[in-house]
């Protein structure tokens, strides 16, 4: 996840984007019974759609940031104590 922030800051739209989808493919059949995993997923759902705007599809970015939005949950990326 960290890595495609730094490609996105760096303007390497189309490498963020592929790392992005990579880590999501990993990510996805863990985050199906695993809390932690889910959060990862949700928070790189996020962040693709940012890399989907940055590489100028914007179209796209709106489309996933519509299927990602009834998913929210406020305070879920916050660590539980």
């Amino acid at each position: 996840m960290a890595l495609a922030a730094g490609q996105l800051g760096l303007g390497k739209n189309a490498r963020a984007l592929a790392t992005i989808d990579d880590l999501m493919a990993i990510l996805e059949p863990e985050s199906r019974d695993d809390f932690s995993n889910h959060q990862l997923f949700d928070l790189a759902k996020g962040l693709r759609g940012r890399a989907l705007l940055a590489y100028g599809c914007a179209a796209d970015s709106r489309s996933d940031a519509h299927g990602v939005l009834p998913q929210f949950v406020p305070g879920r990326l916050l660590t539980q104590l």
